[in-house]
């Protein structure tokens, strides 16, 4: 049935459309057994994100469906946090606004900087990649100071409280559409 298919969808979407890369994508991740073996496309990838930006509920009901092969919420997890988010300046942040400011053309290397403080939750998240504990608050070395981090907890007597707000600097574009986050304070 799936040679059938690919021969109609080829017939009707040319090279280089997102139906036929879809088809493609659908039929390549069915025929392996384990999902995690599946190399997926960048430009599916994309799509996927976009899906699961706009309900990711949504985007996980459809991937545990079965109806059509997604990528999991790791692998896209993995797409766009391909630099550490870390509270003050980095290296890197600046090296990509850079490079993303001389790519295109001269349009792009007009931006401003723009400042918003938000309110924050107070939920600890642990950070498999980096092993450290995100927070909005720094923890210190993770394997010395959790143990210290407990027993301040059980004793309510918590020295380093977790940030309630969050000063946000981002770069934007003045002719393109380009908006990053650039810097982040906790408080």
């Amino acid at each position: 049935m799936a040679t059938a298919c690919t021969k109609q969808i080829y017939s009707t979407h040319p090279e280089g459309s997102f139906q036929r890369l879809f088809w493609d994508q659908q039929v390549t991740a069915s025929e392996y057994k384990n999902s995690k073996s599946m190399k997926w496309h960048p430009l599916f990838v994309k799509w996927c994100l976009y899906l699961r930006h706009l309900s990711g509920k949504s985007y996980e009901q459809l991937r545990k469906s079965g109806c059509i092969k997604l990528p999991s919420q790791s692998t896209l997890r993995d797409y766009t946090h391909y630099i550490p988010a870390i509270v003050g300046f980095s290296t890197e942040v600046d090296q990509h606004i850079v490079d993303v400011a001389f790519l295109n053309n001269n349009l792009n290397k007009y931006v401003i900087l723009v400042m918003d403080e938000m309110h924050i939750k107070h939920d600890l998240v642990y950070d498999k990649h980096g092993g450290s504990l995100i927070g909005f608050v720094d923890l210190g070395c993770t394997n010395n100071q959790l143990l210290e981090f407990e027993k301040a907890l059980a004793a309510e007597k918590t020295d380093r409280t977790l940030a309630s707000t969050m000063l946000m600097f981002m770069v934007r574009g003045l002719v393109c559409k380009f908006n990053y986050p650039y810097v982040q304070f906790a408080d």
